[in-house]
């Protein structure tokens, strides 16, 4: 099965399988080596000051300050009025990029692999939303695009929406450009979702994937389909790609060379991604549970 690049008008989700993907958002248990979990909005410090409960340091008073946050002892050890400030609590969120490069218009069964990317997207959020933290989503081919920030319910049927939409999926992905523009905006200790089949992975975005890593959880959801780790038993196949088909004749050889080769390609993309510091979650395209992929969870409880 393929999708060409004018498929637009191609939904990816439907209501039903929406409602599924809800009760798994609830279900879902946790499986990180650092769990994407904070109890209270307190246990996330932000980097801005502002009203909070964790102590930072103290200020001359000015005119229009609060009197209730007056730092009386060292007001009192120097002679002069001083003010007290403290970290802004902020809502945990999470970031999640979607890869909509060409590689992910296949899929030979249930759907192609841009199809569950979409569904992993639609997962994340409604676990994100409903536990009380926020979601930035990204999707990715040789640029990179933001969609409006989710931060409610209200937020999150817009979201929705435009994940059921397919997108074109016509150019090739450039992993590691998309990972340079998003370290500087992933803050420190941010959980960052990439899924994708990781076939644009190379030493420049291994790189960038270690910088980030280096200071926040990284799950990289790597999308794969049977068909692309053996061969059908039949003595030709059809290649389609959306816009031409072509036919190519395999013996038995043939698709055990190819078995060989494409395992080992798949263990090299894990073991660089295992390299780089992120927890690896494989899920192909004819899983309807998506139960592996670890969800933000408890901020909300």
């Amino acid at each position: 099965m393929g999708t060409g690049g004018g498929c637009v008008a191609v939904k990816f989700l439907d209501a039903q399988e929406l409602r599924a993907l809800y009760g798994q958002s609830g279900a879902a248990q946790l499986r990180l080596n650092q769990p994407l979990q904070h109890r209270q909005s307190g246990d996330v410090l932000s980097s801005a000051v502002g009203d909070g409960l964790d102590y930072w340091d103290s200020r001359p008073y000015q005119t229009g300050d609060d009197p209730r946050h007056m730092d009386w002892r060292l007001s009192a050890r120097t002679g002069e009025p001083y003010q007290k400030r403290f970290l802004a609590e902020r809502r945990p969120s999470i970031v999640v990029a979607v890869d909509r490069g060409r590689s992910m218009r296949f899929g030979t069964q249930v759907r192609i692999k841009a199809a569950q990317a979409h569904r992993v997207a639609a997962l994340l959020a409604m676990a994100a939303v409903e536990q009380g933290w926020v979601v930035d989503h990204y999707h990715f081919d040789q640029g990179i695009e933001a969609a409006p920030r989710v931060d409610d319910r209200l937020g999150l049927t817009a979201h929705l929406a435009q994940l059921v939409i397919a997108p074109t999926l016509e150019q090739p992905s450039d992993l590691a450009h998309t990972l340079h523009h998003l370290a500087s905006r992933i803050r420190p200790g941010t959980p960052l979702y990439v899924v994708s089949d990781f076939f644009a992975l190379n030493t420049r975005a291994e790189a960038r994937l270690a910088a980030i890593a280096a200071h926040c959880t990284v799950i990289a959801v790597r999308l794969f389909d049977p068909a692309e780790l053996t061969l059908p038993q039949v003595a030709e196949i059809e290649l389609n790609d959306g816009i031409a088909a072509r036919a190519i004749e395999t013996l038995p050889h043939d698709r055990a060379r190819y078995a060989k080769a494409a395992t080992s390609r798949m263990a090299q993309i894990e073991q660089t991604l295992t390299r780089a510091g992120c927890q690896v979650i494989a899920i192909s395209t004819i899983d309807a549970a998506l139960s592996a992929v670890p969800l933000p969870h408890g901020w909300g409880q």
